[in-house]
């Protein structure tokens, strides 16, 4: 009798086949074999090259009136920020 603590052990039964492959769409590819390698050459892309120099001033690739508007907010904060200040300060000296 086998003790209930420990596992069943499993029957034995005959060897049977591998289970044939599935069919159906995969999203991986079986690894190739040593002999099997292959390489595939793809269309001849053709690109124009961009000349650019280390030298130049670099430019923003933001639209400039970005740049303008972040600038101008940044002014009317300060603005406000130093303009609270000084009714805080104002308050507390009365």
């Amino acid at each position: 009798m086998p003790e209930t603590g420990k596992r069943p052990l499993l029957q034995k039964t005959p060897l049977s086949a591998p289970k044939p492959k599935a069919i159906g769409a995969s999203y991986v590819q079986e690894r190739a074999s040593n002999s099997e390698v292959t390489v595939v050459r793809g269309k001849a892309m053709k690109l124009t090259p961009v000349e650019w120099s280390s030298q130049e001033i670099p430019k923003p690739f933001l639209d400039p009136t970005i740049i303008q508007r972040r600038i101008a907010a940044e002014k009317q904060w300060k603005q406000e920020n130093d303009k609270n200040t000084r009714q805080q300060a104002g308050r507390g000296s009365t």
